[in-house]
């Protein structure tokens, strides 16, 4: 159960998602509706070069719940969250990015987190929207290794909501979810996983996008690690490589010896 008096603030970070944006918005205000939730929705647009401020504006126009912020230049998602958390005045604040769609009733769900006084951050379950070719089958196995972490430990990506209790974070972070992780567990609340809550989210379209994203959250955790003394649960290399054993069965190697022949077949003429 929640308080139906909660004061719901949304955060959605916007690059060049034409494509995406109305439809999230759609569901954000369904969702909010059916549950008589009182709630604005505050799009931080970095950089578009696509119609995404042209979208949001005209929901803008229509709904004075709806704003748009618009970043000139492209500064980071960091910077976009914190333009967010500088306006925001909910009592819980949801955070995500553009190219995310939430699952039935997940609003209700992680609200309904909240009514543990000790929860100040919660998330759901992201899963790829596509799972197509060797990229897509990286992108699956990487967040069923993220749930199965998830689930022993909270790490928490893609849409997360949390008390209206920090002001920013640090903007040279690539990885903003654990800098919130950090400081929402510095100040004494606890972090919930929410796996029946789904996330369906786009991942990287090619092999050199892949690895320079995963190169940055990396690079992200440590920079958190060093200067926030904070470490995700994903840095617990032992219990981490024994759920990776287990999940490169054969259903992931013989995917991918499909997807490589696959691959040979399109760029080569045997016949």
């Amino acid at each position: 159960m929640y308080d139906k008096d909660i004061f719901l603030s949304i955060g959605v970070m916007a690059y060049n998602e034409e494509n995406n944006i109305g439809v999230l918005l759609d569901e954000f205000i369904k969702q909010a509706e059916s549950i008589e939730l009182l709630f604005n929705i505050t799009v931080v647009a970095s950089g578009c070069t696509d119609r995404t401020q042209n979208i949001v504006r005209n929901y803008a126009n229509k709904d004075n719940r709806i704003n748009l912020l618009i970043e000139k230049q492209r500064k980071g998602k960091a910077s976009a969250i914190n333009h967010f958390l500088n306006r925001a005045k909910g009592d819980l604040l949801i955070i995500g990015s553009a190219d995310i769609i939430p699952s039935n009733k997940a609003l209700e769900k992680l609200i309904s987190v909240f009514s543990d006084p000790s929860i100040g951050m919660a998330g759901g379950r992201p899963i790829p929207k596509s799972s197509i070719g060797i990229v897509g089958l990286l992108n699956r196995l990487l967040w069923e290794l993220h749930h199965e972490v998830a689930l022993c430990q909270p790490k928490l990506g893609e849409l997360i909501i949390i008390r209206n209790i920090i002001d920013k974070i640090p903007k040279e972070t690539a990885a903003d979810e654990a800098a919130i992780e950090a400081l929402v567990t510095q100040k004494g609340f606890k972090i919930k996983y929410s796996p029946e809550v789904i996330i369906y989210n786009d991942g990287p379209k090619d092999l050199a996008s892949f690895i320079k994203k995963r190169i940055r959250i990396f690079v992200g955790h440590l920079y958190v690690m060093k200067t926030m003394s904070y470490r995700v649960s994903t840095y617990d290399i032992i219990p981490l490589m024994s759920i990776v054993i287990k999940k490169i069965h054969r259903e992931y190697i013989l995917s991918i010896y499909i997807n490589c022949f696959r691959g040979l077949f399109a760029n080569y003429s045997f016949f």
